[in-house]
């Protein structure tokens, strides 16, 4: 089996991070939104928010990798299989207010946006990125062919984000070839 791979997480962005979510209630947020059903022993909503952002950044997402991730972070052991079961949509709700929350303090304030902007009702910032996924995953997520004909599997996921009101105004994870 091969080993897994990670970029060192730097320790300044997960500062930036942890900084950033300062004055969110991530725990009544994660409650609220069926993350979390009981209170867990070892999740924790701040970690969980950035071993998914380090997730991102790897060039192999699996259920191993943020596991190690987790434990690298955290100092903590937990299971793949623990991973799984909190892979909910309440997981997605928690993440999507978290991003919710945190763009507006990230983004311009709505009084710091330029008056040539002000002009319009709105003004849509979009962004996307493709993962690649595990190759198991091919007949649920296909993604590009090989010259050998072999499939992958890849997720795209697009965000957008109303400048002028600042709010999520769309989120979007999707097969990224349809078949």
């Amino acid at each position: 089996m091969p080993a897994t791979s990670f970029s060192s997480p730097s320790s300044e962005s997960l500062h930036a991070l942890a900084s950033a979510t300062h004055g969110l209630d991530l725990n009544a947020l994660a409650k609220d939104c069926g993350f979390w059903r009981r209170r867990p022993r070892k999740l924790q909503p701040l970690a969980f928010l950035q071993v998914c952002c380090l997730l991102a950044l790897q060039t192999q997402v699996s259920l191993r990798a943020w596991a190690c991730l987790w434990g690298l972070l955290t100092g903590q052991t937990l299971s793949k299989q623990a991973l799984a079961k909190r892979c909910h949509a309440g997981a997605v709700a928690f993440l999507r207010r978290v991003l919710e929350a945190l763009l507006p303090r990230l983004l311009l304030a709505p009084a710091e946006v330029p008056a040539s902007l002000r002009h319009f009702r709105r003004v849509i910032i979009q962004d996307s990125t493709a993962l690649a996924l595990p190759a198991k995953l091919a007949a649920c997520f296909p993604g590009p062919r090989n010259q050998r004909q072999q499939a992958s599997a890849s997720l795209k996921v697009q965000a957008f984000y109303d400048l002028l009101s600042p709010a999520l105004s769309f989120l979007l994870a999707q097969r990224l070839y349809h078949q």
